[in-house]
């Protein structure tokens, strides 16, 4: 899946726009924006919001897995 510019350069710009659309970032997302952060600005705001959100996509999908089991 190709990583939405818009939603990219919106969710880096400040801590109150990444809020705004965190909830519509997929999972690759979050990690390309988590993977950016982390090698230029290191905003820890910024990172620890997109570390709880790919966490969160982590435990629907663990969650998941544990339903079908």
């Amino acid at each position: 899946m190709a990583v939405r510019e818009w939603y990219m350069q919106l969710a880096l710009q400040s801590y109150r726009k990444l809020v705004g659309v965190i909830g519509e970032l997929t999972e690759e997302e979050v990690l390309a924006a988590l993977s950016l952060e982390k090698s230029s600005r290191r905003r820890k705001s910024i990172i620890d919001a997109l570390t709880r959100k790919a966490a969160e996509f982590n435990r629907q999908t663990y969650l998941t897995s544990l339903k079908e089991k």
